[in-house]
């Protein structure tokens, strides 16, 4: 059906079923429905894009290995990957997704 839509856990897509990704999703089918009821474009027809993400390993505490997306794989180690994980494992870049500040 053309007018029924499927974002994050119950979508078919090959991105990672995590809260960041379908609010990334939620966004991108908000400005494509929003581009058809303004007329800019006729119908929904523009898929998802398809994402690249990064691995992660990391204990309790700051070690740590990641892949990136990007540079070939590049693999980084602890220092790296205490930066991207932000000392919260992330829950603030999902807090702020949301408009919400992230609880002490």
């Amino acid at each position: 059906y053309s007018n029924i839509f499927a974002l994050g856990d119950s979508s078919n897509h090959d991105t990672p079923k995590m809260a960041f990704w379908a609010a990334d999703q939620g966004k991108f089918l908000a400005a494509q429905l929003a581009a058809v009821v303004q007329k800019k474009q006729d119908v929904f027809n523009k898929p998802y894009p398809k994402v690249t993400t990064e691995a992660m390993i990391h204990p309790v505490g700051s070690g740590g290995v990641s892949q990136l997306p990007f540079w070939g794989g590049v693999v980084v180690g602890d220092w790296f990957t205490w930066r991207i994980k932000a000392k919260d494992f992330m829950a603030g870049r999902t807090w702020g997704s949301l408009g919400a500040t992230h609880p002490k």
